[in-house]
C-alpha cells in the first residue's frame, strides 16, 4: 500500500508539472500524431479500440499515452465481455526513448499502478510502439506491447495498411502466464480511414485458454 501511495503521489506531481509545462510555452505540437479509433467485427465478439500517444506540446518532453481496449460478446455473456484500460504520463529521454508511469484498469483484476519504458518511432509508412514495465502490486506482474504499423503508398490517395500488435503478461511471483495476445490488421488507407481484414487471438492463465476471432474493421484517424 505504501508503494501504491508513492506512485499515485508520483503520478500527480508529474501530471501537475506537465500540464505547467504545457500552459507555459502555449504552442500545440506540431506534427502531432493523430488519434485512432477502431471498430471490429468478428466472428466471435465485437472489439473497439482506441489509441493516443501525445506530447503536451511541440516544446515540452512530458506527454501521455492512452489505450483503451473493449470486446463484447454478440450475445451479451458478461462472462465473455472484457475491457484493458491503461493511462500513462510519459517523459522523452532521447528521440523517442522514454519513461512511462501510471495505472491500468482491467476488467478482470481491477486497478493496477504501472512504470516502465517506452519506445515510439513514425514516419509516414512506418510507426511503431513499444512499452515494458512492471505492475506495482504483489506479484509485480511484468508486460511488454508491441505494436507495428506498415502504411506504403499505392498512389496520391490509397495506401496499403497493415498492422501487428503483442501483449504479454507474466505474474513475476509465480512465473506464469497471465495474458498474452497477437493481433493483425491488412487492408487499405484512404486519407483519415482504414479498413479491410482482421483478427485477433487472445490467451488467458497459466494454461492459455484461446480465445480467435477473425472478421473485418474499419478505423478513423482524427487529427
Amino acid at each position: 500500500m505504501k508503494t501504491v501511495t508513492k506512485l499515485l503521489i508520483y503520478i500527480i506531481t508529474l501530471f501537475f508539472s506537465s500540464v505547467v509545462i504545457a500552459q507555459d510555452s502555449g504552442a500545440k505540437p506540431q506534427g502531432s500524431p493523430p488519434i485512432p479509433i477502431e471498430v471490429f467485427f468478428g466472428n466471435d465478439r465485437f472489439v473497439s479500440q482506441i489509441t493516443i500517444n501525445k506530447k503536451f506540446t511541440s516544446s515540452t518532453k512530458f506527454g501521455v499515452l492512452v489505450s483503451s481496449y473493449f470486446a463484447a460478446d454478440y450475445e451479451n455473456d458478461l462472462r465473455k465481455n472484457e475491457s484493458m484500460n491503461i493511462l500513462l504520463l510519459s517523459y522523452d529521454i532521447y528521440k523517442g526513448l522514454g519513461v512511462t508511469s501510471g495505472a491500468a484498469l482491467n476488467s478482470k483484476w481491477g486497478f493496477r499502478p504501472f512504470s516502465g519504458g517506452l519506445y515510439s518511432y513514425a514516419d509516414k509508412t512506418f510507426f511503431t510502439l513499444i512499452s515494458s514495465g512492471f505492475y506495482l502490486t504483489e506479484s509485480n506482474n511484468f508486460e511488454s506491447k508491441v505494436v507495428l504499423q506498415y502504411k506504403p503508398k499505392l498512389n496520391d490517395v490509397w495506401s496499403l495498411y497493415s498492422r501487428v500488435e503483442f501483449l504479454f503478461n507474466q505474474d513475476m511471483d509465480t512465473k506464469k502466464h497471465e495474458r498474452s495476445a497477437l493481433y493483425g490488421r491488412l487492408g487499405l488507407n484512404y486519407k483519415a480511414f482504414n479498413f479491410g481484414f482482421a483478427t485477433n487471438y487472445d490467451w488467458y492463465g497459466p494454461v492459455k485458454f484461446s480465445r480467435e476471432n477473425y472478421g473485418v474493421f474499419i478505423s478513423y484517424a482524427f487529427k
